[in-house]
């Protein structure tokens, strides 16, 4: 495996292709908040065939980044771990695409991960504050819905 590449993007639209049809072994989130899981400031994605990858908002924009593991976890240990893999079941799940981009005509962006399961959104919660948190929401696909 070719060492991790370090920040990939930091912009309101971009797209992780080369996640397209991977596997999910990991998904995780890290939160300061005592209460509520659904409020993480970092996400970590662990791919099948590849590094972790770390991804968050900040002032609305995405940022993506592909890490070590010893790296992956840095600044995370004063964080509560939440385990987003296991609560949505999308352990195992095949990645369809991986993309962020504004949510509005505004400068507010969201990161989405569309799994076979439905689709994971890391947004602002309130998308008219860049200085709000951050929130997780997964919608799972319909069963015979297709895409």
């Amino acid at each position: 495996m070719k060492k991790p590449r370090g920040r990939l993007f930091q912009d309101a639209r971009f797209e992780v292709t080369e996640l397209r049809g991977d596997i999910v072994e990991w998904l995780l989130g890290f939160t300061s908040q005592a209460e509520g899981d659904d409020l993480p400031e970092v996400m970590l994605l662990k791919p099948r065939h590849g590094h972790w990858q770390r991804f968050f908002l900040d002032a609305g924009v995405g940022f993506w980044e592909e890490r070590t593991e010893g790296d992956a976890f840095e600044d995370c240990s004063e964080l509560r771990r939440v385990d987003y893999g296991a609560r949505f079941r999308v352990i195992g799940d095949r990645i369809r695409s991986v993309h962020c981009h504004p949510v509005t005509s505004g400068w507010a962006s969201r990161i989405a991960l569309e799994l076979a399961s439905g689709v994971l959104l890391l947004r602002l919660v309130d998308p008219a504050n860049p200085d709000s948190g951050c929130e997780v929401v997964f919608h799972p696909e319909l069963p015979g819905a297709r895409r």
